[in-house]
């Protein structure tokens, strides 16, 4: 029996336990992300709920940030004229040559050459020679064609990397029986993330000791929609 004097909170044995109280700094068991974000934070944002919440974008959830305005290419490089667009570091075993195979190379691709890596067993660096500003785009995307060797061994790789103006993130890595498997891939990465500081860049790392050992990268493409708008 609840008597007088008790109540819920000295004795909810005969009283019942006290409801949920939004805003007392604890997630109880009746409250939610919806019912109290107070207690419980904010709700991560759910594509489809016809609101376009912080973190999703025309690229991510075109149902609810509408689809993005047309896509515009900003960067471009077939390796036909070397690799003059991108500075080499580390070893220095980065060149272009023929493409080492053609194993389901996309008919749309442009060919011979390819950015190609053998030989590398410090490490070999290509990095983009010039940032870009995508900083008033609504979304960014970089598509790549890649190829790596199934013959790399333990603890060689390729992988690429994204610049947002203070550190590099990975976009890609291929190794270890991942993605290195003698054949040809198209790759499409969202990078809207990395936008937002006006610096970005792209960079490509590999590693593997042998002369038959290859990795190789093709027609890259740095996409912007919604820029300036």
């Amino acid at each position: 029996m609840c008597d007088v004097g008790e109540t819920c909170s000295n004795c909810a044995a005969d009283c019942g336990e006290c409801p949920a109280v939004c805003g007392d700094a604890v997630c109880e068991l009746d409250e939610s992300c919806d019912s109290c974000a107070a207690d419980c934070g904010e709700c991560p944002p759910v594509c489809g709920d016809a609101s376009c919440d912080a973190g999703e974008t025309c690229n991510t959830c075109p149902q609810d940030c509408g689809e993005c305005s047309a896509w515009q290419t900003y960067f471009e490089d077939s390796f036909t004229a070397g690799l003059g667009q991108w500075t080499e570091t580390g070893e220095g075993d980065w060149d272009t040559e023929a493409l080492h195979s053609s194993s389901q190379y996309p008919g749309s691709g442009s060919g011979t050459p390819a950015a190609h890596s053998d030989s590398c067993g410090t490490g070999c660096v290509l990095t983009m020679l010039n940032a870009m500003d995508l900083s008033s785009c609504v979304a960014a995307t970089v598509e790549l064609l890649r190829f790596v060797d199934v013959n790399l061994d333990s603890g060689e790789y390729l992988t690429v990397e994204a610049w947002d103006g203070s550190t590099w993130h990975t976009l890609g890595l291929w190794q270890g029986g991942d993605g290195d498997d003698d054949i040809w891939h198209a790759e499409t990465f969202d990078v809207t993330a990395y936008v937002a500081a006006g610096d970005f860049r792209l960079r490509l790392r590999t590693k593997e000791n042998r002369a038959d050992e290859h990795v190789q990268v093709d027609d890259v493409r740095i996409l912007g929609a919604g820029c300036g708008q």
